[in-house]
């Protein structure tokens, strides 16, 4: 098409493509936060009900090890049960595939368990798997 100019990637420079695709996120996270202090200070609300943003990050700050503890603590629990989910992915795909009578047991039971959401089947594996 003749008369259209080349289209052209940046007209600054400067703003990098990470920066620019940050940019709803970060504009989402500063609305909330002074929505926040808005509701906070505005509205009068007393700290037991609702403390202030920087109330908030100081307590956290103060508690960061005992937090990374915790952090640490959930992402080996979600490693573990990542790996030990796949595993048994694994081997129930393999025995489906090799065995015509395990396909007739489990893939009804798969496709039942597939049609569930998440948040019906964690209550379930807790009850089943315990807590800790």
């Amino acid at each position: 098409m003749a008369g259209i100019p080349p289209r052209r990637e940046s007209a600054d420079p400067s703003v990098s493509g990470r920066v620019r695709s940050a940019l709803p996120g970060l504009i989402l996270l500063a609305a909330l936060v002074a929505a926040w202090f808005a509701v906070k200070y505005g509205a009068r609300v007393p700290d037991q009900q609702m403390p202030a943003p920087l109330q908030v990050l100081r307590e956290g700050w103060a508690a960061r090890g005992q937090l990374i503890k915790a952090a640490a603590s959930t992402l080996g629990g979600a490693l573990a049960g990542f790996l030990l989910g796949n595993a048994a992915a694994v081997f129930a795909a393999v025995l489906i595939a090799s065995s015509p009578a395990a396909s007739r047991v489990l893939v009804p039971f798969a496709l039942v368990v597939r049609t569930l959401p998440i948040i019906a089947i964690a209550p379930l594996l807790t009850l089943l798997l315990g807590a800790g």
